[in-house]
């Protein structure tokens, strides 16, 4: 997923000493929403968004028949049209 590289790669070169954190941060989020994907705020339709713990970021993902679809991993601040229009 390209936001998610573009943010590790900012990580590593502006704060290399959190980008483990920050990756642990992501992947718990994801695996929350792998466990219980419902209860977060739906944001568009059938997108909903779930919050990195201690980053400012987001995760936005549909609820599929058999799995579950992660559009996109942004920064708070970022333009909402930068996962919009992937949906």
């Amino acid at each position: 997923m390209q936001d998610l590289a573009l943010a590790e790669q900012w990580y590593l070169n502006e704060a290399p000493h959190v980008l483990a954190s920050f990756e642990e941060e992501v992947d718990t989020t994801i695996r929350l929403i792998a466990k219980r994907p419902r209860p977060y705020q739906t944001v568009e339709s059938t997108v909903r968004r779930a919050l990195v713990g201690k980053f400012p970021f987001s995760v936005f993902y549909r609820i599929l028949p058999e799995w579950i679809e992660v559009i996109a991993v942004v920064h708070q601040s970022r333009d909402p049209r930068t996962w919009q229009r992937r949906v």
